[in-house]
């Protein structure tokens, strides 16, 4: 569970229906897990803030837009904090800063209230700095996130 804030700007408009456009979302979420084999550690919260390129279509493309429905691919990268408050002994190997790929997908519609809405999933690639063993059977590191939003000022 967390909570975001977007803000795009669309360097280049195609039409009315179609963008691409430059974006930075910080985002602060309360998640929490654990999961190194020399420790029993557990760490709750994340501060991140990705930047990414996005191309966009249909509703939520621009101002102007007439369509219903619209979809957004977004790739960047992601700098994040995590875990904000861990229980480990082995703190400093893996509560710090980290840069990562991101890529974001988002499904946009009108919603009953006659607001734009947006339903997304989110991956960011978590390299393994090798600092602390990962348990066998382990899937590496990632970070999947999926939301719901609501445009504000559209």
């Amino acid at each position: 569970m967390g909570y975001s804030y977007s803000i795009r700007y669309n360097l280049y408009e195609k039409n009315e229906n179609q963008s691409i456009g430059i974006g930075v979302t910080p985002y602060l979420g309360f998640d929490g897990g654990g999961f190194y084999k020399d420790d029993d550690p557990f760490g709750i919260g994340t501060f991140s803030i990705p930047i990414t390129l996005s191309y966009n279509l249909g509703t939520g493309a621009t101002y102007d837009t007439n369509k219903d429905r619209g979809f957004a691919i977004a790739l960047g990268v992601d700098a994040y904090y995590t875990p904000l408050f861990t229980t480990s002994k082995y703190k400093e190997k893996f509560q710090k800063l980290r840069v990562s790929p991101h890529i974001k997908i988002s499904f946009r519609f009108w919603g009953k209230s006659n607001a734009l809405r947006e339903i997304f999933i989110s991956y960011n690639y978590i390299k393994n700095d090798n600092k602390v063993d990962i348990k066998n059977g382990t899937p590496p590191p990632m970070s999947v996130k999926f939301g719901f939003g609501k445009f504000l000022n559209y």
